[in-house]
């Protein structure tokens, strides 16, 4: 069953990724019976990640990461990327993922991604009941999970009847134009002045969760401590990466554009909207990069600043190193932490 849904399961000969269309059908043809049902035993605490991905910085690293943390699956929906497929397709990788790609040509292509992302978490949700997976996260390729406790002790620990666990999510703090790896360079994160999001990202429990927009699933949630878990943002932490996503955003509309409740974001879709050219080497987008997005964490105080150092190959905290570290120390020895800071509480839900 498991060959079935994965695109790249012959080394034979390149496979294709398989089209929106194609998936939808395949998934209708092997659906579950109606009254199947996964628990917990089933899969153990094995998680699975989906997301869409365009032009990613350092996807391979990512990826790689994830791997070694001990993610099992990788449900990706590749836009407008086609060199991304060669890497997907490597002996690295070709067993870890399952891939769709497409080309988006919406003009409101901020307002649109959502529906987009609706529809690759539900496909996705429905390949881990067949797979029997039991966790699935939803992240972005500028989203990286960090835990600091096995995933097992964060998931047996959560009240009885949660459907989700939400990870706070920290804001990573660039501190130039460029980097080779993001992941690696920036080392600065912090839950104050931030300038995307700050609700958080989910983890859904398979048999239970529903899509309910890009930030939760369905059901009863449990805030996760800061301290054993969060998800790391690396928004638009190089110029490129920036440049890269609010170009694509230049053709969204001016009334849609101040519903967008990020100032950062409405800055640079106008910015692009407004100076088509960015002058001589593009020297009036990389200033505004540099004093909107550089300088602006700057300011933060050190109490405001949290310091992490990511490495490519984390050791392994889901599932079989959960198993032995379950076997190694009583329940109680890995508690998921109840205290909160006051700083744990600065996030909107």
């Amino acid at each position: 069953m498991k060959a079935l849904w994965r695109c790249f399961a012959s080394t034979s000969k390149k496979c294709q990724p398989r089209t929106d269309d194609a998936v939808t059908e395949a998934i209708t043809e092997a659906a579950e019976p109606s009254d199947a049902r996964l628990s917990d035993d089933d899969g153990g605490t094995r998680l699975a990640i989906t997301l869409m991905t365009r032009k990613p910085h350092r996807f391979d690293w990512w990826l790689r990461y994830h791997k070694s943390l001990g993610v099992c699956h990788v449900f990706i929906h590749v836009e407008d990327t086609p060199e991304l497929l060669e890497l997907l397709d490597s002996d690295e990788f070709r067993g870890f993922v399952t891939v769709t790609s497409g080309e988006d040509a919406s003009p409101d292509n901020y307002y649109t991604l959502q529906q987009r992302q609706e529809a690759q978490v539900r496909r996705s949700l429905k390949l881990c009941r067949v797979q029997r997976i039991p966790w699935l996260l939803h992240i972005d390729d500028d989203e990286i999970l960090h835990l600091d406790v096995p995933f097992s002790a964060i998931a047996h620990h959560a009240p009885e009847g949660v459907s989700s666990l939400v990870f706070i999510n920290l804001e990573a703090a660039p501190h130039r134009l460029g980097s080779h790896c993001a992941f690696e360079d920036i080392t600065t994160f912090t839950l104050h002045k931030m300038l995307a999001y700050r609700n958080g990202k989910a983890a859904g429990r398979t048999s239970l969760a529903r899509w309910q927009g890009p930030h939760r699933f369905s059901g009863e949630s449990h805030i996760v401590s800061v301290e054993d878990a969060c998800v790391l943002h690396f928004e638009s932490c190089t110029y490129e990466v920036w440049r890269n996503k609010f170009l694509k955003h230049r053709h969204t509309d001016e009334l849609a554009t101040r519903d967008i409740p990020f100032a950062f974001y409405r800055d640079s879709i106008s910015l692009f909207q407004s100076d088509p050219t960015g002058g001589p080497a593009e020297a009036r987008w990389a200033d505004f990069y540099l004093k909107r997005k550089v300088a602006h964490y700057r300011s933060l105080h050190t109490w405001q600043r949290r310091r992490l150092r990511l490495e490519p190959e984390p050791p392994q905290m889901i599932d079989a190193a959960e198993r032995r570290e379950r076997e190694r120390a009583p329940p109680a020895a890995a508690p998921c932490a109840d205290e909160r800071r006051d700083a744990r509480h600065d996030i909107s839900l």
